[in-house]
Protein backbone atom coordinates (compact mmCIF):
# COMPACT_ATOMS: atom_id res chain seq x y z
CA UNK A 1 0.00 0.00 0.00
CA UNK A 2 1.12 3.50 -0.74
CA UNK A 3 2.24 6.07 2.32
CA UNK A 4 -0.28 8.87 2.70
CA UNK A 5 2.06 10.88 2.45
CA UNK A 6 3.03 9.60 -1.34
CA UNK A 7 0.82 12.79 -2.78
CA UNK A 8 2.29 15.24 -0.72
CA UNK A 9 5.92 14.26 -1.58
CA UNK A 10 5.15 13.92 -5.28
CA UNK A 11 3.57 17.40 -4.89
CA UNK A 12 6.74 19.07 -3.66
CA UNK A 13 8.82 17.14 -6.09
CA UNK A 14 6.81 17.95 -9.25
CA UNK A 15 6.49 21.86 -7.91
CA UNK A 16 10.29 21.82 -7.03
CA UNK A 17 11.48 20.38 -10.43
CA UNK A 18 9.07 22.76 -12.17
CA UNK A 19 10.44 25.64 -10.15
CA UNK A 20 14.02 24.99 -10.66
CA UNK A 21 13.81 23.95 -14.39
CA UNK A 22 11.84 27.37 -14.82
CA UNK A 23 14.89 29.31 -12.97
CA UNK A 24 17.18 28.13 -15.40
CA UNK A 25 15.49 28.54 -18.80
CA UNK A 26 14.33 31.93 -17.31
CA UNK A 27 17.91 33.15 -17.68
CA UNK A 28 17.58 33.11 -21.87
CA UNK A 29 13.70 32.76 -22.45
CA UNK A 30 10.33 34.43 -21.65
CA UNK A 31 8.22 33.79 -18.68
CA UNK A 32 5.89 31.42 -20.52
CA UNK A 33 8.51 29.91 -22.88
CA UNK A 34 10.00 28.55 -19.65
CA UNK A 35 7.52 27.69 -17.84
CA UNK A 36 6.23 25.52 -21.18
CA UNK A 37 9.58 24.00 -21.60
CA UNK A 38 9.89 23.13 -17.56
CA UNK A 39 5.82 21.61 -17.68
CA UNK A 40 6.42 19.78 -20.43
CA UNK A 41 9.61 18.27 -19.24
CA UNK A 42 8.48 17.43 -15.49
CA UNK A 43 4.64 16.82 -17.03
CA UNK A 44 6.28 14.08 -19.23
CA UNK A 45 8.93 12.42 -16.56
CA UNK A 46 5.58 12.63 -14.02
CA UNK A 47 3.24 11.24 -16.01
CA UNK A 48 4.88 7.81 -17.24
CA UNK A 49 6.59 7.60 -13.72
CA UNK A 50 3.02 7.75 -12.15
CA UNK A 51 1.74 5.22 -14.79
CA UNK A 52 4.68 2.26 -14.06
CA UNK A 53 5.08 2.80 -10.04
CA UNK A 54 1.96 4.69 -8.69
CA UNK A 55 -1.14 3.52 -10.90
CA UNK A 56 0.61 0.19 -11.91
CA UNK A 57 -2.12 -2.17 -11.29
CA UNK A 58 -4.65 0.67 -13.73
CA UNK A 59 -4.02 -1.89 -16.76
CA UNK A 60 -3.88 1.46 -19.06
CA UNK A 61 -1.71 2.00 -22.31
CA UNK A 62 0.76 3.95 -22.83
CA UNK A 63 -0.78 5.60 -25.51
CA UNK A 64 -4.02 6.51 -23.71
CA UNK A 65 -2.18 7.27 -20.56
CA UNK A 66 -0.18 10.33 -21.93
CA UNK A 67 -3.50 11.53 -24.61
CA UNK A 68 -5.22 12.18 -20.97
CA UNK A 69 -1.67 13.64 -19.69
CA UNK A 70 -2.04 16.01 -22.49
CA UNK A 71 -5.43 17.09 -21.50
CA UNK A 72 -4.16 17.70 -18.08
CA UNK A 73 -0.78 19.35 -18.68
CA UNK A 74 -2.73 21.91 -21.57
CA UNK A 75 -4.68 22.83 -17.73
CA UNK A 76 -1.71 23.03 -16.57
CA UNK A 77 -0.07 25.42 -18.35
CA UNK A 78 -3.02 27.02 -18.87
CA UNK A 79 -3.79 27.90 -15.01
CA UNK A 80 0.31 28.43 -14.41
CA UNK A 81 1.11 30.74 -17.41
CA UNK A 82 -2.52 32.79 -16.54
CA UNK A 83 -0.91 33.06 -12.80
CA UNK A 84 2.32 34.45 -15.08
CA UNK A 85 0.50 36.65 -17.14
CA UNK A 86 -1.78 38.03 -14.50
CA UNK A 87 1.72 39.22 -12.38
CA UNK A 88 2.84 40.74 -15.56
CA UNK A 89 -0.36 42.78 -15.87
CA UNK A 90 -0.27 44.04 -12.29
CA UNK A 91 3.68 44.63 -12.13
CA UNK A 92 5.23 44.69 -16.04
CA UNK A 93 8.87 44.05 -14.21
CA UNK A 94 8.35 41.99 -11.67
CA UNK A 95 11.71 40.61 -10.00
CA UNK A 96 12.18 37.12 -10.79
CA UNK A 97 11.36 35.49 -7.06
CA UNK A 98 8.18 36.92 -7.41
CA UNK A 99 7.94 35.05 -10.80
CA UNK A 100 9.22 31.96 -8.88
CA UNK A 101 6.83 32.66 -6.08
CA UNK A 102 3.85 33.25 -8.24
CA UNK A 103 4.96 30.41 -10.42
CA UNK A 104 5.21 27.85 -6.99
CA UNK A 105 1.65 28.97 -5.53
CA UNK A 106 0.15 28.06 -9.27
CA UNK A 107 1.75 24.94 -9.59
CA UNK A 108 0.75 23.48 -5.95
CA UNK A 109 -2.67 23.99 -6.96
CA UNK A 110 -1.68 22.51 -10.37
CA UNK A 111 0.07 19.67 -9.36
CA UNK A 112 -2.37 19.07 -6.95
CA UNK A 113 -5.13 18.81 -9.36
CA UNK A 114 -3.20 16.94 -11.60
CA UNK A 115 -2.82 14.04 -8.83
CA UNK A 116 -6.59 13.92 -7.90
CA UNK A 117 -7.45 13.79 -12.18
CA UNK A 118 -4.36 11.09 -12.42
CA UNK A 119 -6.38 8.97 -9.64
CA UNK A 120 -9.41 9.61 -10.59
CA UNK A 121 -9.51 9.73 -14.59
CA UNK A 122 -5.87 8.77 -16.15
CA UNK A 123 -5.68 5.41 -13.53
CA UNK A 124 -8.97 5.04 -12.55
CA UNK A 125 -9.06 0.90 -11.90
CA UNK A 126 -11.33 -0.06 -14.38
CA UNK A 127 -13.88 -3.11 -13.47
CA UNK A 128 -14.66 -5.35 -16.43
CA UNK A 129 -18.40 -5.84 -17.04
CA UNK A 130 -20.24 -8.62 -15.36
CA UNK A 131 -22.06 -10.73 -17.35
CA UNK A 132 -24.90 -13.08 -15.98
CA UNK A 133 -23.66 -16.75 -16.30
CA UNK A 134 -27.45 -17.87 -16.20
CA UNK A 135 -28.27 -15.80 -19.01
CA UNK A 136 -31.60 -14.52 -19.85
CA UNK A 137 -34.62 -16.17 -18.22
Amino acid sequence: PRSTLFPYTTLFRSTAATALLYVLLRLWSTPLVANLIALVIVTFLNTEANRRLTFPGAGTSGRRVHLQGLVVFVMYYVLTSGALLGLHAVDAQPSRWLEVAVLLAASVLGTAGRFVLMRSWMFAMRTPLRTDEAGPR
